[in-house]
């Protein structure tokens, strides 16, 4: 089971993500911050953690492709279609 973010890693995440709209001109993207982290932790225990990366990508190549056709098409949306399709973490770790 994941750790609890504190409330100062929260506080500095924000900020960082703050900060990366501000250096790339993307004051208005939305960032759908529990949904990331949902992201992470399935796919972290369904694949495998250095697959989180990886996915975050995809899942952000998929957003931009998708609003592309459909502008309300939101990554919150998109990142919760990426969740439907990574497995269920095996019983036994083992297994994995």
């Amino acid at each position: 089971m994941a750790k609890k973010m504190t409330l100062e890693e929260r506080r500095l995440l924000c900020a960082w993500i703050d900060q990366l709209r501000t250096d790339f001109e993307l004051d208005a993207m939305d960032v759908p911050l529990e949904d990331l982290l949902a992201l992470a932790g399935v796919v972290s225990t369904g694949v495998a953690r250095p697959a989180v990366p990886v996915t975050a990508y995809v899942a952000g190549y998929l957003t931009a492709l998708r609003t592309r056709k459909t502008p309300d098409h939101g990554a919150a949306h998109t990142i919760q279609d990426v969740i439907a399709v990574v497995p269920a973490p095996a019983a036994n770790p083992q297994d994995t």
